[in-house]
């Protein structure tokens, strides 16, 4: 199988003194669905950051279809790969007019199908459709919303990698189930790096790479990882039990 990403020996700190990552190796294949996890200051982010050319100046090797991602021009980059945080932005304006900022050429067709996926279309049509206006950043939206619209744009943009850096986080149960359903489609087709603290959304993963103090620790299948007995089957555990006992999804602290 084709690798998109190949990452070898990667160490990086944002203090010359203080590795945030440490010496860590790993693989993403294309077409695969690929989970990071860590608690809060494991590392995780800092590696979509590196990847993304967000933050820079690491050591060992960080190769992207072979050629290293220090001579990627950033533009090149996202011609190919979506990055989609927690904190996506939207802009002043209509509904329509921040989906139609993801490529040119979509047509209504393709917004309202966007919107049916992310489950938003049936709360536009009750407002004024594409043509909803937005106040600065979205924030006559509720958080939830926000993070559903910026989604959509992203999975408009059609692209071949989809990087998603904690995007669940802080948004309410329904709209966290309708991005996971999204994201869970999407890996039929693209290839998928989900960086979270979160297992509710990697148990079908391709590979998880677990990271603990800036190092990789485990990886493996949520199977194998749950037969190793280790830091992700006691994370595993916590949190379904944690579900169980609040009846819903029991947030942590984001790295």
């Amino acid at each position: 199988m084709e690798k998109i990403i190949e990452v070898k020996h990667l160490s990086f700190g944002y203090d010359e003194d203080i590795l945030t990552i440490d010496d860590i190796s790993f693989q993403i294949q294309k077409g695969s669905y690929t989970t990071i996890l860590g608690h809060n200051g494991s590392g995780k982010s800092t590696i979509a950051k590196l990847l993304t050319g967000l933050a820079g100046g690491y050591k060992g090797n960080l190769m992207v279809c072979d050629i290293e991602r220090s001579e990627i021009d950033d533009a090149s980059f996202y011609e190919h790969v979506m990055y989609v945080t927690h904190k996506s932005t939207l802009f002043k304006g209509s509904v329509r007019e921040n989906l139609m900022a993801a490529k040119d050429g979509l047509c209504e067709e393709q917004l309202l199908e966007a919107l049916k996926k992310v489950k938003l279309y049936d709360f536009l049509m009750e407002q004024d459709g594409l043509d909803t206006m937005l106040v600065e950043n979205g924030n006559n939206l509720s958080g939830g919303q926000k993070q559903r619209l910026a989604i959509a744009r992203a999975l408009l943009a059609d692209k071949d990698m989809y990087i998603f850096d904690e995007a669940t986080s802080n948004i309410d149960l329904e709209s966290e189930e309708a991005i996971l359903q999204v994201i869970q489609e999407m890996t039929k087709t693209k290839t998928i790096l989900m960086i979270t603290h979160r297992l509710s959304t990697i148990a079908t993963a391709d590979c998880i790479y677990v990271l603990k103090d800036g190092r990789c620790i485990e990886n493996g299948t949520h199977e194998e990882l749950m037969m190793q007995h280790g830091m992700y089957a006691s994370m595993y555990t916590k949190q379904q039990e944690l579900e169980q006992f609040y009846g819903g999804s029991e947030d942590e602290e984001r790295a």
